[in-house]
């Protein structure tokens, strides 16, 4: 049975993607695994600090000897809503560290030790390729993922190792609670999306178990946007 390697496995999107394959293998790797109980035998947890690059080299090697990895996903990522003036710069190497640099080590470490063969996705966020206010940090971030998996994309094609990146509007969780926990947050945020609604941890996961299927082996270096239309629709206030 080939495996999943799911980076950031803590998240509400990566349990909502985990629902939908209990009948295959997957290595959940999280910094803190008392956090997750599997529900299915087929899935296990693993320590790693997404951010420490030895950690993750480690864990893709003691993985990869064990199981033959078809497909790995990255769901670490954190929302940072500030204007450029006041950002610190802890915020700013922190927001680039939990969603870029996670990224890159991910992606470094499925070339050296799963070398082929397999599906690569990774998160990004719509406000990757909108001018939204206070999203300095975060979009800066999230754009260079997109840049990183369509140059991995074209670095590995040979090896058939497929890159692509899910770029979801404002998703109803945990990461969100600050925006979305107020009335007023709540409002406004919907007020951007098309669909009068925000995303929920399923929406997206549905987007990424179809990435993830076997008989899904042409397309590579896309980014697919998955956000009820906060970037492609305006719509007007309703009555």
């Amino acid at each position: 049975m080939a495996t999943s390697i799911f980076v950031g496995g803590n998240s509400d999107i990566a349990q909502a993607t985990l629902s939908l394959i209990s009948d295959k293998s997957v290595v959940l790797l999280t910094r803190d695994p008392s956090q997750l109980s599997p529900t299915s035998p087929n899935h296990s947890v693993m320590a790693c600090d997404p951010c420490d690059s030895q950690q993750v080299n480690q864990c893709f090697e003691a993985i990869t000897q064990q199981h033959t990895v078809d497909s790995v996903v990255n769901f670490c990522g954190s929302i940072l809503l500030k204007p450029a003036a006041m950002l610190t710069d802890s915020e700013w190497h922190n927001t680039i560290n939990i969603n870029l640099n996670t990224s890159f080590y991910v992606a470094r470490a499925t070339a050296k030790y799963i070398k082929k063969d397999c599906s690569m996705v990774f998160i990004s966020t719509a406000a990757a390729s909108l001018g939204l206010p206070n999203h300095e940090a975060i979009a800066a971030a999230k754009a260079g993922v997109e840049g990183l998996s369509r140059s991995y994309a074209a670095s590995y094609a040979q090896q058939n190792i497929r890159s692509n990146v899910v770029a979801p509007g404002l998703i109803e969780s945990k990461l969100a609670k600050a925006i979305v926990g107020s009335e007023r947050g709540k409002k406004l945020s919907l007020s951007l999306h098309g669909l009068n609604r925000l995303g929920q941890p399923k929406d997206v996961a549905q987007l990424i178990h179809w990435l993830l299927q076997p008989n899904n082996q042409w397309m590579t270096g896309e980014t697919l946007r998955i956000d009820g239309g906060l970037s492609t629709v305006k719509s007007y206030p309703s009555s």
